[in-house]
């Protein structure tokens, strides 16, 4: 892989799921690469060093298997196994056109899902984020929500302050959020919510993504629930809660927060 590719890899999203390698050529890792930086994803070989290993120390969301043309059933099979003692997690096959192996042997042989090579990085992003989805542990927790609860942790052993903006700042270690110097009293909800609008400045949030943010384990839920908290936030935030500056309503969509002009 180019030493430019490995530093953009290197670069990504630290909270974006990781998809391995294995065994993959390198022009298929080179190709792979590029498809999955533009889906918001980070990708390493099992084969590609010192470095990847390193960045591997803790289990991939998605094994991405190359199985090539010559590839017998009982090579796949190992391989998979492999695979699925080492990390336990989805396997999706990337299949040769040309493999000895039809698709539906290969699904048969413990692969979660399959695409066909040459892939488009769209269709491959769908079939990683589908497989994301329905994958589970064996505890219940399925994989996108693992990450979360990482990220989160993350956060809470970093303990850093981040600036949204020169009048934003949020306390991660105490759970504090300041607007314009002034430290907010918010309840442990009020708090993920402001905090995932600030940390998305600008970004119209829909209810359903902020319910998956701030309620991932409360299945009940409702845009009524989001609409409440929001109205809450802006007593807290505005100035004028009838005329809100930062957390703006675009109608038909969602929320976002926007840092307005200084008066």
């Amino acid at each position: 892989m180019s030493a430019m590719k490995e530093r953009e890899l290197k670069d990504a999203d630290a909270a974006a799921p990781v998809i391995a390698v294995v065994g993959g050529s390198e022009q298929t890792v080179e190709s792979l690469a590029s498809m999955v930086l533009e889906e918001g994803f980070r990708l390493f070989s099992d084969d590609s060093g010192t470095e990847a290993e390193g960045a591997m120390a803790t289990a991939p969301d998605v094994v991405v298997l190359d199985v090539s043309e010559s590839d017998l059933a009982g090579q796949v099979e190992g391989r998979l196994q492999d695979c699925q003692a080492k990390w336990n997690v989805p396997i999706l096959c990337l299949v040769s056109p040309g493999a000895h192996l039809k698709t539906h042997v290969i699904a048969k042989l413990g692969a979660d899902d399959y695409v066909l090579n040459p892939v488009r990085s769209h269709d491959l992003a769908c079939r990683v984020k589908a497989i994301l989805q329905r994958w589970t542990e064996p505890q219940g927790t399925s994989v996108v929500e693992r990450r979360r609860k990482l990220r989160r942790k993350d956060d809470r052993q970093q303990g850093q302050t981040v600036r949204a903006d020169s009048r934003c700042a949020i306390d991660e270690a105490g759970k504090t959020i300041l607007i314009e110097g002034r430290a907010l009293d918010l309840s442990p909800k009020e708090y993920e919510l402001l905090r995932l609008l600030a940390s998305n400045p600008g970004r119209t949030l829909s209810a359903q993504e902020i319910i998956t943010e701030v309620w991932p384990d409360l299945q009940r839920a409702s845009a009524a629930d989001v609409h409440q908290y929001v109205h809450m936030l802006r007593r807290k935030v505005e100035s004028d809660p009838k005329q809100p500056r930062w957390i703006i309503t675009v109608r038909g969509f969602g929320y976002k927060l926007v840092f307005p002009a200084e008066e």
